[in-house]
């Protein structure tokens, strides 16, 4: 529904702004139109908090629910499963990070660091305020 609202606004000639799903850039999930001050979203099935002046409009009364059932259940499964995945390749990187970093930080000096870092700066801001 936001693709055909996206269409048919541009067909007008208003202004829009288009605000993509992180995990399928190819879906809209919010388009914003400034020119008419509104914007439209998807919120997926569970309505979160939403301001008095806020209109929400459930389009799941619309479709065919066993349809959507058939079609939708294989989609979550499979997102439930990739989440999982990812998430266990982050914390595997996390373990791989903190067992390298215990060899490196023993041997660092981060005074020595900072005090260098804070030298660099006193010189550029020296030949800042020297010209």
């Amino acid at each position: 529904m936001l693709e055909a609202v996206s269409a048919y606004a541009e067909e007008q000639g208003l202004s829009l702004e288009l605000y993509h799903n992180t995990f399928m850039p190819q879906q809209i999930e919010l388009i914003t139109l400034p020119d008419l001050g509104i914007a439209l979203a998807d919120i997926g099935e569970n309505p979160r908090e939403t301001l008095a002046e806020d209109t929400v409009i459930l389009c799941g009364e619309f479709l065919n629910p066993e349809a959507d059932a058939e079609t939708e259940a294989p989609l979550k499964e499979r997102f439930t499963k990739l989440v999982d995945e990812a998430s266990a390749h982050i914390a595997d990187a996390k373990a791989q990070h903190d067992m390298l970093e215990s060899f490196y930080s023993k041997a660092m000096d981060f005074e020595a660091v900072d005090d260098t870092g804070n030298q660099l700066f006193n010189k550029i801001l020296a030949l800042t305020t020297a010209k």
